[in-house]
């Protein structure tokens, strides 16, 4: 998978959800994802 062990990825539009509750992410870049069309920006969850 894309993740590493222990690691959460998001999308950015849950970041975009989350926005001020403190919650900070790390940008893990564009990824195709299956069943998706196009590529996705992903964050690791902080």
């Amino acid at each position: 998978g894309l993740a590493t062990a222990g690691e959460v990825l998001v999308s950015s539009t849950v970041r975009d959800l989350v926005a001020g509750s403190g919650i900070s992410f790390v940008d893990r870049g564009a990824h195709e994802l299956k069943g998706i069309e196009g590529a996705r920006q992903l964050l690791a969850v902080n």
